[in-house]
């Protein structure tokens, strides 16, 4: 049970209603989607203020949609929080990974060498509090990821693990379409 206040999409505060409409129109989840928005995102995290940040690493971020998917199903998988494995496979399925390759990237086993490097980079990252060793860094940079995709990457990183230490801070049970 979680002490974080619940709030729809109509009871959200103001300063973040517009993202969670947003997030409602992006919604990958099928049906009415003003009811089927993932219930961390809408009933908790919208009591923050500074939720935003979430809606910026969207807007201007410049990873394709595998590619992003890709990242955050890795960071959930390696900080083992149940909820967003849930919801990141289901994004990176609907982002074109196929539910075996959805398995390998929460092993962190991808067959194309540029996107392990990257997933490589990633998982250490997640697990290490950001430090990653140089071997795999320049694994990265020989695969093709510059500097910028690599600091974008920490990004998005930051944000993944900001979202699963709140999920699991507000005791998020896992929404029922995410088991389909």
């Amino acid at each position: 049970m979680s002490g974080i206040p619940s709030h729809s999409l109509h009871s959200a505060p103001d300063v973040t209603r517009s993202l969670l409409e947003g997030l409602v129109a992006r919604s990958p989840v099928p049906g009415n989607r003003s009811t089927c928005m993932p219930r961390w995102r809408m009933r908790r995290l919208s009591s923050s203020p500074t939720w935003p940040c979430e809606k910026r690493s969207t807007k201007h971020g410049t990873f394709d949609r595998k590619t992003r998917a890709a990242l955050l199903l890795t960071v959930a998988a390696t900080d083992e929080c149940a909820y967003t494995v849930a919801l990141n496979t289901m994004i990176a399925r609907h982002a074109g990974w196929s539910e075996s390759e959805t398995v390998a990237l929460r092993r962190g086993r991808v067959e194309d060498p540029q996107s392990a490097a990257l997933v490589n980079v990633t998982r250490q990252c997640a697990a290490n509090r950001g430090h990653v060793d140089d071997a795999t860094w320049h694994a990265a940079l020989d695969a093709g990821w510059t500097d910028a995709k690599l600091a974008e990457a920490w990004a998005l990183i930051g944000l993944a693990q900001f979202v699963d230490s709140f999920v699991n801070y507000a005791q998020t049970d896992i929404d029922p379409q995410f088991h389909d």
